[in-house]
C-alpha cells in the first residue's frame, strides 16, 4: 500500500514539475511585436479629399518615425497641405466654436492653425483669437503668452483692432501679478490709444497706484 503511495506522489510530483518548466519557457517566451505599417493609401486618398482632421492627426503620428524615403514623401505632402489649406481650414472651425462658445474645441482646432501657420497670412489672427479664446477660459498664464506674442510681432502694423483689447487684458491680467508689467501695458494703451474704449476705470487704477 505504502509502496502504490509513494509511486502517486512521484507521478504528481513529476506532473508538477513539467507543468512548471512548461510556465517558465512559456513566461521567457519574447512576445512578438507587430510593427504598425505606415498608411499611405488612406493619406494618399485624406490628400485627395482634404480630410484635414485626419491628416494633422496623421501627421503627429508619423512626423517623428522611421519610415522609407516613399513614406517621407508622403509626409512632406501632408505638411505641405496642412501649411496651406489646412490653416484655413482649423482657423475657420476654431473661429465657428469659439462664435458657439465651444472654448475646448475652439482652442483645440486653433492650436492646429498656430501650430501650421506660421509663414500663413492669417498669423496674426490665429494668436489673438487663441489667446482670446485661453483668455476667456480664465487661463492666464496662456492668455499672457499670445497675447504677449502679439504685442510683440504685431502691434506696430496692427491694422485689425486687436492691439487695444490685447493690451488691456495683459495690463489687467498683470494688475495682481506684476504691477510694473501692468502699469507697463495700462501706459502704452493710453499713449497708443488715447480714445480707446478700453481706457475705463480698470487701467486708471493700474496709472494712479
Amino acid at each position: 500500500m505504502a509502496k502504490s503511495h509513494n509511486t502517486k506522489t512521484s507521478k504528481v510530483n513529476t506532473a508538477k514539475t513539467s507543468s512548471n518548466n512548461g510556465n517558465k519557457a512559456t513566461k521567457e517566451a519574447p512576445k512578438k511585436v507587430q510593427q504598425e505599417t505606415f498608411p499611405a493609401d488612406k493619406i494618399r486618398s485624406d490628400i485627395q479629399s482634404k480630410n484635414f482632421d485626419n491628416l494633422y492627426d496623421d501627421y503627429t503620428k508619423w512626423k517623428d518615425k522611421n519610415v522609407s524615403n516613399d513614406d517621407k514623401e508622403v509626409i512632406s505632402s501632408v505638411i505641405n497641405i496642412l501649411k496651406s489649406e489646412g490653416v484655413e481650414y482649423f482657423y475657420g472651425k476654431g473661429y465657428g466654436y469659439m462664435d458657439s462658445q465651444d472654448l475646448p474645441n475652439a482652442k483645440n482646432n486653433l492650436t492646429k492653425a498656430y501650430e501650421m501657420g506660421a509663414d500663413y497670412y492669417l498669423y496674426p489672427h490665429i494668436i489673438y483669437m487663441l489667446g482670446t479664446s485661453f483668455y476667456l477660459s480664465s487661463d492666464s498664464q496662456n492668455a499672457i503668452k499670445y497675447y504677449t506674442e502679439y504685442d510683440e510681432k504685431y502691434a506696430k502694423d496692427a491694422k485689425d483692432g486687436y492691439e487695444e483689447p490685447v493690451l488691456y487684458a495683459l495690463a489687467t491680467m498683470y494688475k495682481d501679478l506684476d504691477k510694473d508689467k501692468a502699469l507697463s501695458y495700462a501706459q502704452k494703451l493710453v499713449d497708443k490709444y488715447p480714445k480707446s474704449i478700453y481706457n475705463n476705470s480698470v487701467i486708471k487704477s493700474i496709472i494712479n497706484k
